[in-house]
């Protein structure tokens, strides 16, 4: 899944990423996680991580 969305970031395919996760958990995959940020950081793709972030970026995504 993270992959996948990461690959999607570098070919241009994504304009927002919502992407919730446990913070207070150790994930298995973390390191592919911290790919998946660094890529949206890189391609200045938009990366909701929380409820709040994600209700910002969708509005802002409705409005445009």
């Amino acid at each position: 899944g993270d992959a996948e969305i990461g690959a999607m970031v570098a070919r241009k395919e994504m304009d927002a990423v919502i992407f919730f996760r446990d913070p207070l958990d150790k994930h298995p995959h973390d390191v592919d996680i911290s790919m998946l940020m660094r890529l949206c950081d890189v391609h200045a793709v938009a990366l909701g991580t929380n409820h709040k972030s994600a209700h910002i970026i969708i509005k802002h995504l409705i409005n445009e």
